[in-house]
This record gives structure tokens, sequence and C-alpha cells, in this order.
């Protein structure tokens, strides 16, 4: 099983990124609850400032953070 990292290049590698994340962790049997903390293992770059970013300023409700909404963060991430 392999997901590739990803550092924050452009919105379609997010969308392709997220894809194969939830197959991973779905097959893996990751329940939903524990998603949130595993793109500290494969973001690199921009990507991990802008997720460590997210995560201190708690823009999301644990456990209902779902693709539109990272998609949606990370296409107005601070600069």
């Amino acid at each position: 099983m392999f997901l590739p990292r990803f550092s924050g290049n452009d919105n379609d590698t997010l969308k392709n990124w997220i894809f194969q994340a939830e197959l991973n962790f779905t097959y893996l049997a990751f329940d939903e609850m524990d998603w949130l903390p595993l793109p500290y293992f494969y973001f690199d770059g921009e990507a991990l400032s802008w997720f460590d970013w997210f995560i201190r300023n708690k823009l999301f409700v644990i456990g209902t953070i779902s693709r539109m909404h990272l998609l949606s963060d990370f296409n107005n991430k601070p600069t």
C-alpha cells in the first residue's frame, strides 16, 4: 500500500491525493474519526505548513472534516 507525499503543487493534485488517501485509510480500516491527523505523515513543504496552521487554528470540527472542506481551505490558505 503506497500513499504519495503531497507538497501543495495544485488543487488537482490535492484532489487525487485525497482520493488515494481515502482509499488507503478505508482499506487499512482506520475509523474516519482518526483520519484527521494522518496527513501529517504525508504532507511536505507548503501543504505541511498549511495543514499545521489549519490544525493549530482549529478550523475543523473533529470527525467531520470533509474533502470539500480541505479543498476549499487549501485554496484559500494564507500566504
